[in-house]
């Protein structure tokens, strides 16, 4: 649903849609144009949303998306706090 949006869209840079589940299954009710509030730790985590949308507005290359380790945790305090591997 949402790769569908974007495509009707042309979607370049970010959007936070809001989904609601009904009956009929998944319901997008509000599209805020912006970025989430969690883009500071899913950057920290790999998937830079604000330099993916820069550079592909800007016709540069888009850097591939590299999942973090297998067991890595992430916990939001008054900074963005990720652990690792068996760090945690």
């Amino acid at each position: 649903m949402l790769n569908r949006l974007a495509e009707i869209l042309d979607l370049q840079g970010s959007i936070n849609p809001q989904l609601r589940l009904t009956e009929r299954g998944p319901v997008i009710f509000e599209i805020y144009p912006r970025f989430s509030g969690t883009v500071m730790f899913r950057h920290l985590l790999g998937f830079k949303d604000f330099i993916r949308s820069v550079n592909e507005i800007a016709g540069k290359t888009i850097e591939d998306y590299i999942p973090p380790q297998v067991g890595t945790r992430f916990y939001r305090a008054s900074q963005e706090v990720i652990l690792q591997g068996n760090n945690w």
